[in-house]
């Protein structure tokens, strides 16, 4: 699938689409809410922030667009971009061989709750970490137990 990516200017107004809220303010083509003038546009759909417009990129090229076509929107916003350091409790020793469900000098497995994961998207987002992240080999959603495994190698 061949994508173009246009950035409107800062002066021009929003385009009216259908899932609109209010006004003129475009919806988020991904998680609906307000574009602003973000001035993000692939195919003719506003996106309210880099990472909206991201994941539709990822769900297209997986061929996993066709989520787009059964209405609503896909995603939750999130509340912004997470510090690193926020996670270096995870490299004590004691925190974790509590959390590591399998390790050798090769591999090391972890379970993690994803309460969230309410839609296809998040599976396969989940489940393609892989191609974002060096060092992950596998990662497997069990969605009734909403659990993901991850696998680094």
């Amino acid at each position: 699938m061949s994508t173009t990516l246009t950035r409107k200017p800062a002066s021009s107004p929003a385009q009216p689409a259908a899932s609109a809220r209010s006004g003129t303010n475009a919806a988020c083509q991904h998680c609906g809410n307000p574009c602003g003038g973000s001035g993000l546009v692939r195919d003719g759909r506003q996106f309210c922030c880099a990472g909206c417009l991201t994941v539709f990129e990822l769900l297209c090229a997986g061929g996993l667009g066709d989520l787009y076509r059964m209405g609503g929107t896909a995603g939750v916003q999130g509340r912004g971009p997470v510090p690193e350091e926020r996670f270096a409790f995870l490299d004590v020793p004691e925190v974790r061989a509590r959390i590591v469900d399998y390790s050798d000098e090769r591999v090391t497995r972890v379970t993690f709750r994803v309460p969230a994961i309410h839609c296809l998207a998040c599976i396969w987002l989940l489940e393609n970490l892989f191609h974002l992240r060096p060092g992950i080999g596998q990662s497997r959603v069990n969605f009734l137990r909403r659990e993901l495994l991850v696998t680094c190698e």
